[in-house]
């Protein structure tokens, strides 16, 4: 369950998705009739903080993506290698030399 914080006026309140989307509902609906401005200035003053354990797991994703980054890195290393070592096999030059030579007479 993610769990916002509104601060209005220096009051803060936690409040669920669930209370976080009827709010937003509720305001949306009072404001239907044109009051736009009063919309507006209930979201001016209202900010949302993150979770900790959203701040926890944007740590996590962080590290996980820079590991797969240096993973990646590793593997286009090693590729160049391998494909250095090919080409290297593949540029061999071959020679040619008699082995034994075969005589015939036709009578």
């Amino acid at each position: 369950m993610i769990r916002h914080t509104l601060s209005f006026r220096s009051k803060n309140f936690v409040i669920t998705d669930y209370h976080a989307k009827y709010y937003a509902y509720e305001l949306t609906r009072q404001s239907a009739g044109g009051d736009v401005d009063r919309l507006s200035q209930s979201l001016f003053d209202a900010t949302v903080d993150l979770n900790p354990h959203q701040i926890e797991l944007e740590r996590t994703r962080n590290k996980q993506r820079k590991e797969l980054f240096d993973r990646q890195d590793e593997i286009d290393e090693r590729q160049e290698t391998l494909i250095g070592q090919l080409e290297n096999k593949l540029n061999q030059s071959t020679q040619a030399e008699d082995l034994f030579t075969i005589d015939w007479h036709i009578q």
